[in-house]
């Protein structure tokens, strides 16, 4: 499969909801790598790295996208996460999650998000 050029990731990432920061990108890579997870908030925490605020926003964006489900259960602190691979039409989220699970993938992937929707970079 030859690497996609800038402009087609992008054209890819604009059209999957719900990835606009770093840690939402890190948090659907861990669920394409564990996409049934039975977690604590502070679990996913610790295995990704960013504050729980930053987590809880994330998890809160990837749900609304249809991307990610959570179970509730009142009576656990775990939750069940269950990654939607057909959260969106097309496949384009297996693909975007093929090509971010490489190291250059990855790297390519969180420029395209510091610069921004379109490729503005924030605040410039």
């Amino acid at each position: 499969m030859a690497p996609l050029s800038t402009q087609d990731l992008r054209s890819m990432l604009d059209r999957i909801r719900g990835i606009r920061h770093a840690c939402d990108l890190d948090l659907l890579l861990f669920f394409y790598r564990h996409p049934r997870a039975l977690l604590t908030s502070e679990q996913l925490v610790a295995y990704l790295g960013y504050d729980g605020e930053r987590v809880a926003k994330s998890l809160d964006g990837l749900i609304d996208a249809g991307l990610l489900t959570r179970s509730q259960y009142p009576s656990h602190a775990a939750r069940m996460y269950v990654l939607e691979l057909a959260g969106v039409p097309g496949g384009l989220l297996p693909s975007l999650l093929k090509i971010a699970a490489t190291r250059q993938g990855r790297h390519d992937v969180m420029r395209l998000l510091e610069s921004g929707p379109n490729g503005a970079r924030g605040g410039l």
